[in-house]
């Protein structure tokens, strides 16, 4: 939850909110509902708390709500591994490992970072990456960079060469099982 609680509030904001209704695959008007009874009294919210409305407006079954779930982790695990250097922010040279890994023309790196970047700062927040990716748009515009094929990328302990080095030299050491830190 630390990547979907960005404020770290232990509670969802609106903008929280939309953004998990967008990676659990729920768009348009059936968002907008959920959002809306969900926030009707109070600012914040919880995910079990839009995981009811959806059940409970039979808008899902408990298994499709599971299934979501899993798509959130899906996009977690994607966004670590896109994120090399940890900064919890997306830059260029990120974007460029990432085509490289994709095997996508490097020459669309700028493409990319532009169309992700929705405030111009250089970099890709979390939910400017959720943004994106589930957009028609950008799916249209780079069909090959999709949330199945993201999570297929290894951990950024390995795209990260002084990761990889240190994870070899520990492994050297300690051995394979003694790696612990959740990479």
């Amino acid at each position: 939850m630390d990547l979907i609680d960005e404020n770290g509030s232990g509670a969802l904001e609106m903008d929280e909110a939309r953004s998990v209704l967008n990676m659990m695959g729920v768009h348009t008007e059936e968002a907008q509902d959920v959002l809306r009874i969900v926030f009707q009294d109070s600012k914040q919210a919880s995910i079990q708390a839009m995981m009811d409305v959806l059940i409970g407006k039979n808008l899902r079954t408990v298994d499709e709500l599971e299934s979501m779930l899993s798509r959130i982790e899906m996009f977690q695990k994607a966004f670590r591994s896109v994120d090399v250097d940890g900064s919890g922010k997306i830059d260029l040279k990120e974007i460029f490992l990432l085509m490289d890994h994709l095997n996508v023309d490097r020459g669309l790196a700028a493409e990319v970072m532009s169309f992700m970047d929705d405030d111009g700062s250089g970099e890709v927040t979390w939910f400017e990456f959720i943004e994106s990716i589930t957009s028609d748009e950008f799916q249209a515009a780079f069909p090959s960079i999709t949330l199945e094929a993201l999570s297929l990328i290894p951990s950024c302990v390995d795209l990260n060469p002084l990761h990889r080095i240190a994870k070899q030299s520990w492994f050297y050491w300690f051995g394979e099982s003694a790696w612990t830190f959740g990479y």
